[in-house]
């Protein structure tokens, strides 16, 4: 049998053969350092849970024997020397007890009793199972699933209370076991919870490039079916027109997800929602609890309340809980993190607004009145930018003398006035008042409260003011247009007016 080897091609040389491992173990070196910090940093976190696990279980488990034993032994004790008692009675033909002696016996050793009870309880070393003899006396508290449990919510900071350290060394180790392991499970949330982050963000891109591309597919067919149903000739213009009304619609969506993306608060919420319900569909499959009491444990686990009422007591599925609480904890720290960003970014946009309305209000309110009432300027930029142009009215005779013109003035005297301590007028307080408007002067100093010369006076365009009308206390004059070579003229200048 032969093989036709023409067609293989040239076999590599062992330069370039050499190269190609080269670039592949360079490559998955680069990706393994990318990798290897946040996977270390997991695995980190868990064996560092283990360690704490066994040392707890060291400290904790022969304390439990010895406790459990003595507190059995009292309340089986009690028991039997209440029985000893009750058979002594019975079988003492000779001797008579009236019912108040019996009382006083059985209420002793029923206070006994409830005394044993209760320490047990506190210990919480003795359950129903040890008192009614339906366990072999293996079954402890401190096993090594209960004891990384333990471990769990002491670095969550969640505890549950239903496992507590009782020696004093266990206290001692569980004090240096959270100094030193809520740091590392908050670096460990914080990386996971960036990779969470990242992850919903591009879902999100996702969703918004897919919503994108189906708006721009009906648009074209809606253009398509409007060419179809009109005439040859304007057919093509408003193909033509319709073009480039696309393009720009186009080139002005992909030029806004070149911004900033910003994940609605809406959706992180969904996403929180979303991980408890599931958790609470888990937890009821394996703890056999109700689905409301399922839901209620993950939500409370997850804000790491840890009222304790709802425990997991369930061996088997121990493990994936721990792993449930810290996946969670780092999605409900992601979620609030995204919801805090967009609220504070809201509410210093809304900061800022209230600066401007504040400087728009002073100085096109307030400020604009009293341009009006002395200076006669007709045209004002208030702090927000937007021009306000006002009715023309009277100057003095020593700003008519600065500006180099025949204005006149007989009867009225200019006087510099503070605008801060000036009273409004009833037509601003009607505005402020209907549009909720707060003014505070107190921000404006008085310096920069007087209204003043401003050294636009100096310019050659007030010459070309021409008065073409006078009468007793009224001059009216006319204001250059502003298409000609004459800068307009602004007789004051206020630190808000933002000329």
């Amino acid at each position: 049998m032969e093989m036709d080897l023409t067609t293989a091609g040239p076999p590599l040389s062992d330069d370039e053969s050499v190269t190609e491992h080269s670039g592949a173990q360079a490559k998955t070196i680069m990706y393994a350092r990318m990798i290897l910090p946040h996977v270390g940093l997991v695995v980190l976190l868990i064996v560092y849970l283990l360690i704490g696990a066994i040392v707890f279980r060291y400290l904790e488990a022969p304390n439990e024997l010895e406790t459990r034993d003595r507190e059995l032994r009292e309340i089986f004790g009690l028991r039997k020397d209440f029985h000893d008692m009750i058979w002594n009675l019975t079988i003492g033909g000779d001797s008579f007890i009236t019912r108040e002696s019996l009382d006083l016996l059985g209420e002793k050793y029923f206070e006994s009793l409830v005394l044993a009870m209760f320490e047990a309880y506190r210990n919480q070393f003795v359950n129903e199972n040890h008192l009614l003899n339906k366990t072999n006396g293996d079954a402890m508290l401190w096993t090594y699933a209960n004891s990384i449990f333990f471990a769990t919510t002491v670095i969550t900071t969640i505890g549950y209370g239903n496992l507590v350290p009782a020696t004093q060394f266990g206290r001692i180790a569980c004090i240096c076991f959270a100094l030193f392991g809520i740091p590392l499970l908050l670096v460990t949330i914080a990386d996971i919870g960036k990779f969470l982050s990242d992850f919903l963000s591009f879902l999100y891109r996702t969703y918004r490039t897919f919503k994108r591309k189906v708006c721009r597919q009906s648009r074209r067919i809606s253009h398509h079916y409007r060419d179809r149903s009109s005439s040859a000739q304007s057919s093509s213009v408003s193909t033509k027109a319709g073009s480039m009304n696309l393009n720009s619609i186009e080139t002005a969506s992909e030029s806004s997800c070149e911004d900033e993306l910003r994940i609605p608060v809406v959706m992180v919420l969904f996403v929180l929602v979303a991980y408890t319900a599931i958790g609470g569909l888990l937890f009821r499959s394996w703890e056999g609890w109700q689905y409301f009491d399922a839901f209620y444990f993950c939500f409370i686990t997850m804000a790491t309340v840890g009222f304790g009422d709802i425990v997991p007591t369930e061996q088997m599925y121990m493990f994936f809980t721990m792993a449930y609480i810290i996946f969670g904890l780092a999605l409900a720290t992601m979620c609030i993190d995204l919801a805090g960003t967009e609220y504070i970014r809201k509410i210093h946009y809304i900061g800022t607004k209230m600066e401007g309305a504040k400087g728009a209000v002073m100085t096109g309110l307030q400020a604009g009145e009293h341009l009006l009432k002395h200076t006669g300027i007709e045209v004002i930029r208030t702090a927000g930018g937007k021009l306000v142009q006002v009715r023309g009215a009277v100057l003095n005779q020593k700003q008519a003398r600065e500006l180099g013109v025949d204005y006149i003035l007989t009867d009225l005297h200019y006087q510099q006035k503070n605008i801060l301590y000036e009273p409004l007028s009833p037509t601003v307080q009607r505005l402020v008042k209907s549009s909720n408007i707060k003014i505070l002067p107190g921000d404006i100093t008085e310096k920069d409260g007087y209204i003043m010369q401003n050294k636009s006076y100096d310019k050659p365009g007030g010459k070309y003011f021409r008065m073409f009308h006078r009468r007793r206390n009224y001059i009216h004059r006319l204001l250059v247009p502003s298409t000609s070579d004459v800068a307009v003229i602004i007789p004051i200048l206020l630190k808000e007016t933002n000329v």
